[in-house]
């Protein structure tokens, strides 16, 4: 795969890791893989690879969950 390929099929990656590095010093994010992610389809799908983010990945406000999830926001299941 040349260069300029490699870079088009990582693009998606790539801004979604720098995205969520943005993110992480001012607001938790939970990452939950939806049907188009690189993960098993089979349910509960598996949390994303933290190694596809690896800046955005590296505070502890990024959580990657799994597909189905269950999470409590302001005293709401």
């Amino acid at each position: 795969m040349n260069g300029e390929l490699q870079a088009a099929a990582l693009a998606p990656t790539t801004f979604l890791d720098s995205f969520l590095n943005s993110l992480a010093p001012s607001v938790p994010v939970e990452l939950m893989p939806g049907d188009t992610d690189p993960v098993c389809a089979s349910l509960p799908q598996q949390p994303i690879h933290h190694a596809l983010c690896p800046r955005g990945g590296k505070w502890n406000s990024i959580m990657f969950s799994t597909n189905p999830n269950s999470f409590e926001i302001d005293g709401i299941r």
